[in-house]
C-alpha cells in the first residue's frame, strides 16, 4: 500500500478503541453498552451506536470546544494504525517501525 493511501476509518471494534484511547491518554467512560464518553483534560465527547454491529457516531452537541482536534482526530489515527497492524499480524506479517514517525513496515517471512 503506497504511503499516500487514504483509508476511511469507521470506529467499530470497542477493544481497539479502548487500546487506542489508552495509548493517547484518553479516558473512555461507559454510559451504557453502546454509549461512551471520551475525555482528555477538559475536552470530552460522547460516541454512540445502535448495537454492537454498528459503527460509533459522535452524539450531536455532546462535546466541549475542541473535542474534534484533541480527541477524535488522534483517536481515529491511532485506531486505524492498530487495526491495520492487527490485520497484517493475522496474515502472518511482522510489524516494525519505519524510518518516519507513524510509519510501519510489514514483513512476511516465508
Amino acid at each position: 500500500m503506497p504511503c499516500w493511501t487514504t483509508i476511511k476509518t469507521t470506529l467499530i471494534v470497542l477493544a481497539t478503541i479502548e487500546e487506542a484511547a489508552k495509548a493517547l491518554g484518553i479516558t473512555l467512560e461507559k454510559r451504557n453498552a453502546n454509549s461512551y464518553t471520551l475525555r482528555k483534560g477538559r475536552e470530552h465527547v460522547t460516541i454512540e451506536r445502535e448495537n454492537a454491529d454498528q459503527p460509533f457516531n459522535v452524539r450531536a452537541l455532546s462535546g466541549s470546544n475542541r473535542w474534534d482536534t484533541e480527541i477524535l482526530q488522534p483517536l481515529t489515527v491511532k485506531y486505524t494504525e492498530e487495526s491495520v497492524k492487527k490485520f497484517y499480524k493475522a496474515q502472518g506479517y511482522t510489524v516494525s517501525a519505519g524510518q518516519k514517525p507513524g510509519e510501519f513496515v510489514f514483513t512476511k517471512y516465508s
